[in-house]
């Protein structure tokens, strides 16, 4: 692991860079923040939370991959797709908030019960 702080061009302040070693990549991981006052463990931590939020909604999309099979090029997120993510975690959050055991029911059978 290694930091420094860092100027870009047209910010006009400080960013501090994080580069992270050894996770299992050829290439080191970069976090770019202008978050001071946490240590540089706790970046981290908080940083590898939203990559695997990422990551999630990642494999959600992976279907509306363009020709999946001979394409890198990823279509981008449109309304519908965040409109249909949004109301998935809400169904999920409703789910965890009913007493008797309904987290674990698939998205049809809420829909079916309620």
């Amino acid at each position: 692991m290694n930091e420094r702080k860092i100027n870009l061009r047209d910010y006009g302040g400080e960013l501090r860079q994080v580069a992270i070693t050894g996770h299992g990549r050829i290439k080191p991981a970069l976090i770019l923040t202008n978050d001071f006052e946490l240590t540089c463990s706790e970046v981290i931590r908080k940083y590898a939370q939203r990559w695997l939020a990422l990551e999630d909604i990642s494999q959600q999309i992976e279907f509306f991959h363009f020709n999946r099979i001979s394409s890198s090029m990823v279509i981008k997120v449109d309304f519908d797709l965040t409109m249909s993510i949004l109301a998935n975690n809400l169904l999920r959050l409703f789910a965890t908030d009913l007493p008797g055991g309904y987290k674990s029911l698939t998205r049809e059978s809420l829909y079916t019960k309620f």
